[in-house]
């Protein structure tokens, strides 16, 4: 699982890049025109709210859980036994994939309404239900990435962290 996860952090990198160089080309060639030629391209701020900043913000949420780089706060769970932490640690990932789960079906059916109805924006008259899909989507894929951490976890017996570190220090030493 690891060699794979590596290639989709990659392509998560990639794929944020290339959209937050679109958005900076698309922001600065406005500020440009704006300046210059007293024509702004129109609907550049709906574009960056309803395309470039929805898109960004679904592969965070999934490029951040394939890297394990979510917030944990473990005040308390450091506290716990090992056999604690391990049962905290299956029920907090089994709610997570379960309210990704519950995002992703509201969220699909949201953008298939405003795919029907056909959304746009407001003043430019820009289509913004195609972005509708980005966080179901992220979701869908964040839900598989935990049941499948949740699967290894309930096999190995081990915390998704340690193991993941293990993993990492065996890598460095080889």
């Amino acid at each position: 699982m690891r060699k794979w996860t590596k290639r989709l952090e990659r392509g998560a990198l990639y794929l944020g890049a290339a959209i937050l160089l679109i958005m900076m080309v698309n922001i600065v060639a406005d500020v440009t025109m704006r300046s210059v030629l007293n024509r702004p391209i129109t609907g550049t701020l709906e574009v960056t709210i309803y395309w470039w900043m929805v898109a960004i913000t679904a592969l965070g949420l999934w490029a951040a859980e394939l890297k394990h780089d979510h917030i944990a706060v473990t005040l308390v769970t450091d506290r716990l036994s090992y056999s604690s932490r391990f049962v905290h640690a299956i029920l907090v990932r089994a709610v997570t994939v379960a309210f990704m789960l519950a995002l992703a079906w509201f969220g699909i059916q949201t953008a298939v309404e405003k795919s029907i109805s056909g959304e746009f924006t407001g003043s430019a008259e820009i289509p913004i239900w195609p972005t509708r899909f980005f966080l179901p989507l992220a979701a869908v894929a964040f839900a598989i990435l935990g049941i499948l951490r949740l699967i290894r976890q309930l096999r190995t017996g081990r915390l998704e962290r340690e193991a993941t570190l293990d993993a990492e220090i065996l890598q460095e030493q080889s």
